[in-house]
């Protein structure tokens, strides 16, 4: 289809044809960029400032988690989840989210880490959910 780049550009311009009248927009029932980072930092035991730090040549497992978590399930553009954690390209933010899903390959520590932190936002959603 072509790079990776291109095809998270066409996901994110076309995202909106796949609405439907009778279903709810997916981006409306999906975690905040503030939920996210709060579940990360908790599950870290770090303070959600620390995810914004940007600190070149060094990888920082939080950051990157909770990059990509917004990415897998917020709805919210590369660009935005970039201006989020310190200004950085929409493109460092697709790189990331690349090499999380290349660890959690090969790492069972970080896929449970990363299950963990999925549970929880599953958890706190409902918790905050007006319907239940």
């Amino acid at each position: 289809m072509g790079s990776s780049n291109f095809v998270e550009w066409v996901k994110e311009k076309y995202y909106q044809r796949k609405k439907h009248d009778e279903v709810p927009q997916p981006k409306d029932l999906a975690p905040t960029i503030i939920e996210i980072q709060r579940v990360v930092g908790r599950c870290y035991k770090i303070d959600i400032k620390e995810l914004e730090e940007v600190t070149r040549g060094q990888e920082k497992e939080p950051r990157n988690a909770a990059i990509y978590l917004l990415k897998k399930h917020s709805g919210v553009s590369l660009a935005a989840i970039g201006k989020e954690f310190g200004s950085i390209k929409y493109s460092t933010v697709s790189n990331v989210v690349r090499r999380i899903e290349n660890k959690l390959a090969e790492s069972n520590r970080l896929s449970n880490i990363i299950t963990l932190i999925r549970e929880k936002l599953c958890l706190e959603q409902r918790r905050n959910c007006s319907f239940f």
